[in-house]
C-alpha cells in the first residue's frame, strides 16, 4: 500500500478539519495587517496632511524593503536569537527595579499603569 492510497482510504478526519480551521484562522490573522492598513491609511493621510504618493507610500515601501533586506541577509535570525532575549532581559531588570519601590498593594495598580503606558488600550482587560 502506498502513502497516497492510504490517505485516500482514510478520508478527512476530525483532525484534518481541525488543521484546516487552524490554518484558516492563521491566514485570517496574517491578512489582518493589510486590512488594518487599508482602513487606517486614509485617516493618516488626512490627519498628517500628506499625499498618498508621498509620505504614506514611502513608509509602506520602506517596510517592505526592510523585510526583504532583513530576510535576505538573515538579520531576522540575529534579532530573534540575540537581540530579543537581551531586550527581554533588560526590560525584566528595569521592571523589577521599578517594582522594588512599590508596596504589595501598589503593585497590582502599578502593573496595570505600566501596561497601559506601552500597550494599546484594546489589549488591556477592564474587568
Amino acid at each position: 500500500m502506498t502513502v497516497s492510497t492510504f490517505t485516500d482510504s482514510v478520508g478527512l478526519t476530525r483532525r484534518h478539519w481541525l488543521y484546516f480551521a487552524l490554518i484558516t484562522a492563521l491566514l485570517l490573522c496574517d491578512g489582518m495587517d493589510v486590512t488594518i492598513v487599508s482602513h487606517t491609511f486614509p485617516s493618516l493621510v488626512k490627519e498628517w496632511g500628506v499625499s498618498v504618493g508621498g509620505g504614506i507610500t514611502f513608509v509602506e515601501t520602506a517596510g517592505f524593503v526592510s523585510m526583504l533586506i532583513g530576510a535576505g541577509l538573515g538579520l531576522s535570525d540575529l534579532f530573534v536569537v540575540v537581540l530579543v532575549p537581551i531586550g527581554i532581559l533588560i526590560a525584566t531588570v528595569v521592571g523589577l527595579k521599578l517594582d522594588a519601590r512599590r508596596t504589595a498593594a501598589d503593585s497590582i495598580v502599578g502593573y496595570r499603569e505600566d501596561l497601559a503606558a506601552v500597550a494599546p488600550p484594546s489589549s488591556i482587560p477592564t474587568t
